[in-house]
């Protein structure tokens, strides 16, 4: 089924954006071609020209359920270029659900993630969004330090795979010096209109650059 999507054009580059419900934005998981309300079909709507999107983000994923699924929902799409952000679950959910993780799972994964990727679609260009969490909603200060850790842990292995990255908690910082927070994130952690707009700009700003 995913390799037939590819038949009809494969002249056209394809981009994947992986990640849990800020990726998700609500898209239609019934529908292969469902982008979302977020900055995934934002991106899409002035880049549709120049490349295939899909939308594979899924709403609560932590780093491990992404690794799950990662085979047909990653590896048999074929991506030439994919965004990958995931991460805030594995804090959110440990702290309000006790659900257990740590800076070495995260790394485990992401490792896991990226090996998968390098040996099997080769060709790929990966790009790593960094996690966020802003100051209203959800927040609270314990979530900082292991936001910063999993930071670290992207840093090392964007120099490690020679990866590229935007750094979304430092976009999004900028942005609130000009907007209100509850536009940007009203819970801290789900981008409202003005946030997705601005994660877009700066997705767009990257792909200027290719």
């Amino acid at each position: 089924m995913f390799f037939e999507e590819f038949a009809y054009n494969t002249c056209v580059k394809t981009i994947l954006f992986q990640g849990d419900s800020i990726t998700d934005a609500n898209r239609n998981r019934l529908l292969s071609k469902s982008l979302g309300d977020g900055f995934v079909s934002m991106v899409a709507k002035n880049w549709s020209k120049h490349y295939h999107f899909f939308n594979r983000g899924i709403a609560g994923h932590r780093s491990h359920d992404l690794v799950k699924r990662w085979t047909k929902d990653t590896l048999a799409l074929k991506p030439d270029i994919l965004f990958i952000l995931v991460g805030i679950n594995d804090i959110w959910h440990e702290f309000k659900f006790g659900l257990k993780s740590n800076q070495q799972e995260y790394e485990r994964n992401m490792r896991a993630l990226l090996d998968q990727t390098k040996q099997h679609v080769p060709h790929c260009q990966i790009i790593i969004l960094y996690p966020f969490i802003l100051k209203i909603g959800h927040y609270e200060p314990r979530w900082e330090t292991r936001l910063v850790e999993q930071h670290h842990v992207l840093d090392q292995l964007k120099q490690e795979y020679s990866l590229n990255a935007l750094n979304l908690h430092f976009v999004l910082e900028q942005a609130s010096l000009k907007h209100d927070l509850k536009d940007l994130a009203p819970d801290g952690v789900h981008l409202g209109s003005v946030g997705n707009n601005v994660v877009a700009q700066a997705i767009e700003a990257y792909l200027e650059t290719l």
